[in-house]
């Protein structure tokens, strides 16, 4: 017996119908604001890693990844007494901004594939535990105007938690601009609440250990 949950996936770009089979049947709904929206049922994580691996392969960045409903077991949901639900985070369903770099941007002889799997996990770890997260990595390969990315990020919605990734907070020579990005939190995210991570593999456990 199987969990059955249904996330949202948000990418970059619009998607075509005919990617919906390769992506394990889920709805693509295009948007004005040029990203897709991929909803439909996940049985485990197996399936849910496999699907950002597919994702990734087809050279389409995900920007948010969230829960849309609790478990299903059996068409039973918590509500039903014989249903034993998972432990969701008393955080649950908190807004989550992940700000970070884009390792496929930052200039280098490196293979920024391991980081931008481990960045993927990490926001499908925010979702299992029910948090509505979204990311804003930043380039620094010049592409990007940071700042201004990073303040119509912080505008977008009212954010209960705003991340910063231990790329930037650890790099000495990014020291300015992590004073920046914390300037920008403050100045239009002052309700947040401000985390930081180690490691992609730890961004649920900071933004718990801060909202907890």
């Amino acid at each position: 017996m199987t969990d059955d949950v249904t996330y949202e996936l948000r990418v970059a770009g619009h998607l075509d119908d005919h990617w919906s089979s390769w992506l394990d049947d889920l709805a693509i709904s295009r948007r004005a604001d040029g990203t897709s929206a991929l909803t439909g049922e996940m049985a485990d994580q197996a399936q849910l890693h496999g699907l950002l691996a597919r994702l990734r392969d087809i050279g389409a960045p995900l920007l948010s990844l969230r829960l849309l409903d609790e478990p299903r077991v059996g068409g039973r949901t918590a509500a039903d007494p014989s249903y034993r639900a998972r432990v969701v985070d008393s955080a649950a369903g908190r807004r989550v901004l992940v700000i970070g770099l884009d390792p496929c941007r930052v200039p280098g002889p490196w293979d920024p594939q391991p980081v931008a799997d481990a960045i993927a996990a990490g926001m499908a770890s925010l979702a299992e535990r029910g948090f509505d997260a979204e990311s804003c990595l930043v380039g620094l390969d010049g592409s990007d105007d940071i700042e201004d990315r990073i303040s119509v990020a912080l505008q977008a919605r009212s954010w209960d938690c705003v991340l910063v990734g231990g790329g930037i907070r650890k790099r000495e020579d990014l020291l300015e601009l992590f004073e920046s990005i914390l300037d920008l939190v403050v100045r239009h995210a002052p309700q947040a609440t401000v985390a930081f991570n180690s490691t992609p593999d730890d961004v649920a456990d900071a933004v718990s250990r801060r909202l907890g």
